[in-house]
């Protein structure tokens, strides 16, 4: 490949949705057309840690936790269960359209 594409996805209040990926790989067929078949992707699947809801805090800053449900990585017990089926739901995909266009990509540590 001439190019490397890395994708960045870690917890969001959307998911389990795959739909922002989704649209990610539909612009780059209508704004970069050939782009994909230049190109070797990944999909850098961020990790995290699940803890409950009051350790959020973060102990040295103060600082409180985020409404969407994350903080640094460190996410509620709700948030983790619906960015794993995020996780599980984009593994599913890979080989449909939008995503299977790309002669080669690679989500989550595959």
């Amino acid at each position: 490949p001439l190019l490397t594409i890395l994708i960045q996805t870690s917890p969001i209040p959307s998911h389990p949705s795959t739909a922002l990926l989704e649209a990610l790989f539909r612009s780059f067929d209508r704004h970069m057309k050939g782009i994909r078949s230049l190109a070797k992707i990944y999909i850098l699947c961020d990790g995290f840690d699940e803890v409950e809801d009051d350790d959020r805090v973060d102990g040295q800053s103060g600082d409180k936790k985020r409404k969407d449900g994350t903080k640094r990585g460190r996410v509620s017990r709700e948030v983790a269960g619906r960015y794993r089926e995020h996780l599980k739901q984009l593994r599913a995909k890979l080989d449909r359209p939008p995503f299977a266009a790309a002669p080669s990509s690679s989500c989550c540590g595959d």
